[in-house]
């Protein structure tokens, strides 16, 4: 209902809209229309005073298709460049407190007209992580993101963040919370991620969002300065409609290979696995040096 009616309104409207070089503010629920004529975008301002889940939405008529980039000082925070060349472009992200300037053009410079709005605001409060610390939760469309805070101890730490269904799995993103440069990102192609946190490096904000697909995404996400605490607590979820033997591992070497606690050759072995064993994979380390597999009632990394 929500596109037809911008879409009325785009047709009675026309060319009315905001000035490339003038920062109109956005407001929640209140539409602006613009009128685009050259490749350039068309800047408005819009604010958050505590972290806040957005979605935003740009709505086209015929011809043009809508194109949103979100930006904190000059520095892209989100964007959705339509690579589908969709008549409407939706964009749900987490914002920090603070100013943004949300650009709004269209794919190809093409001329047409746009509804802009601000479709919905959801606060989210974060939740400090202690040193040792586990803990589990489950998204969906009415709980669509949490965030969590997170301080370098004085010494090396780790961030372990698992998904708990092998299907559907949430996104993260690992955020500086002082000056917001992005640390990591991940889309979830990966069942889960273990990080390295320096020691006296500052502080973080993780931010765990729903992969807008159907369903729940469970997750389970560790802060600890010992591995070995995480490790008994982060433990892969199944589904029984997963077939396990998806994808195996099998050792090539005669001597088998080290089952590691983590993804380093410096982490300690758990066992040793024998060659020509098959081992259930459940996770990838980011460079893919590492598979994090299942033996027995154990699970671990090996090269």
């Amino acid at each position: 209902m929500a596109v037809l009616c911008a879409a009325l309104m785009l047709s009675m409207i026309g060319t009315v809209g905001a000035q490339p070089d003038v920062l109109n503010t956005l407001t929640l629920g209140q539409p602006e229309f613009l009128q685009i004529d050259s490749e350039s975008p068309i800047n408005y301002q819009y604010s958050v005073g505590q972290p806040t889940l957005v979605t935003f939405q740009a709505i086209s008529n015929a011809g043009a298709q809508p194109v949103l980039n979100i930006l904190r000082d000059g520095m892209s925070i989100a964007s959705d460049s339509n690579a589908g060349a969709q008549p409407v472009v939706t964009l749900s992200t987490l914002l920090n407190a603070g100013r943004y300037t949300v650009e709004a053009s269209t794919l190809n410079g093409a001329s047409g007209s746009l509804v802009l709005v601000v479709q919905n605001e959801m606060p989210v409060a974060p939740t400090t992580l202690a040193n040792g610390e586990s803990v589990s939760g489950e998204l969906d469309s009415n709980i669509p993101a949490v965030l969590y805070s997170l301080t370098a101890l004085n010494e090396r730490a780790y961030l372990f963040i698992e998904s708990g269904s092998e299907q559907s799995s949430p996104k993260i993103r690992l955020m500086n919370a002082l000056t917001g440069e992005e640390i990591a990102k991940f889309s979830w192609a990966l069942m889960g991620v273990h990080l390295g946190i320096p020691a006296n490096s500052g502080e973080y904000q993780l931010e765990i969002t729903h992969s807008s697909s159907e369903g729940v995404e469970a997750y389970t996400v560790c802060f600890a300065t010992n591995p070995r605490n995480c490790q008994s607590s982060v433990q892969p979820g199944t589904d029984s409609n997963t077939d396990s033997t998806a994808c195996l591992v099998t050792p090539n070497s005669a001597a088998g290979v080290n089952l590691r606690q983590t993804a380093s050759m410096d982490a300690p072995i758990t066992v040793v696995v024998p060659s020509g064993v098959s081992l259930r994979t459940i996770g990838i380390a980011p460079d893919r040096a590492f598979y994090n597999v299942v033996y027995g009632a154990s699970s671990g990394w090996v090269a």
